[in-house]
């Protein structure tokens, strides 16, 4: 089976983690050195014990808004858990700079060539997303990913093309998709 659906909006990437140290008070850690202080392995074991880290992407980061964004418009697809090997195709479509916009000549799509925005943070978002709906199990799923940035042509708005396909390996849609080919933004699909 083969899913397709697009999704309109600034695509944004996912973001490393921020880590919070969370430490005792001080005068846990004085009565632990106190009590402890005769035996130094187990000092250490019990003070390591105390100490916690925690990973987190701030909640006023834009990634939260376009993850749901993308959730939505999954769940509009009535696809749910997908159980096979699944190969995604995914086809970000960015915004395009005022350089490389004009008003007279056509204007297709191009290769999206900056350092900001990696293709893989780009996926990964959208993967989270799909994983969060139950689009599929787990996106460990995922045997074949291909991943493409380029700047809308002038005519689409920026957002990213996903296609899914339950039977890895046949799929030769993400060609035609790369080459503007499918999802005629002028045609009401979505």
């Amino acid at each position: 089976m083969r899913y397709e659906f697009r999704v309109d909006g600034d695509p944004v990437a996912q973001p490393r983690p921020k880590i919070r140290f969370q430490f005792p008070k001080a005068a846990v850690i004085v009565s632990t050195v106190l009590r402890h202080r005769n035996d130094p392995r187990l000092l250490l074991k019990t003070l390591h014990g105390l100490c916690h880290a925690n990973a987190y992407v701030p909640q006023k980061h834009p990634v939260h808004k376009w993850r749901n964004h993308v959730a939505a418009e999954a769940l509009k697809t009535d696809v749910r858990g997908i159980t096979e090997p699944v190969a995604v195709d995914l086809v970000f479509l960015m915004p395009r700079t005022t350089a490389i916009t004009w008003k007279r000549k056509p204007m297709p799509r191009l290769w999206y060539d900056k350092a900001t925005n990696d293709a893989d943070n780009l996926a990964k978002a959208v993967m989270d997303a799909l994983t969060h709906v139950k689009y599929w199990k787990d996106d460990g799923q995922v045997v074949d990913l291909r991943v493409r940035r380029m700047y809308a042509d002038g005519s689409e708005p920026p957002g990213v093309i996903i296609v899914v396909t339950t039977d890895p390996g046949t799929d030769t849609a993400g060609e035609a998709v790369a080459q503007g080919s499918l999802f005629d933004p002028h045609e009401d699909k979505f």
